[in-house]
């Protein structure tokens, strides 16, 4: 399975969470739950390192996104958006072995998937700002 395959799950388990108060171990269960025969287990190690991370880095990323949100908060957006730029902020600032812009132009892949038409500008925006301030 490819690494977008486990990103996509990876942001499915993020999206989840606000449902689950946040709480770890209940998204984790959800996982637990699902299909896993057509992952790797570089696929796994992956989706649990990366929503253990987001969970983690929760605050430190929402601080990061709000920042670069002018009259919104990462609680008003759309879930799906939310969840979308906390994984690529996650991948961005604390996951070394991923590019910046990978992590960018992935979030921006799964925003045409899972979003409206204008959301991947409005990801691509939030994260160009990120990048900037990652680099500065």
């Amino acid at each position: 399975m490819s690494r977008k395959t486990a990103r996509d799950n990876a942001f499915k388990l993020v999206f989840e969470a606000p449902f689950y108060k946040n709480d770890f171990e209940t998204v984790m269960n959800t996982f637990d739950g699902i299909e896993k025969e057509n992952l790797t287990e570089n696929d796994l190690k992956y989706i649990k390192s990366t929503v253990s991370g987001v969970f983690d880095k929760l605050e430190i990323i929402d601080d990061k996104i709000n920042s670069k949100l002018i009259g919104w908060t990462v609680g008003r957006l759309p879930k799906t958006t939310a969840a979308i730029l906390r994984l690529a902020v996650y991948e961005m600032e604390f996951n070394d072995d991923i590019p910046v812009q990978v992590a960018m132009n992935e979030a921006i892949e799964l925003a045409k998937i899972y979003c409206d038409d204008d959301a991947p500008r409005f990801v691509n925006g939030v994260l160009e700002s990120v990048k900037k301030l990652k680099e500065a």
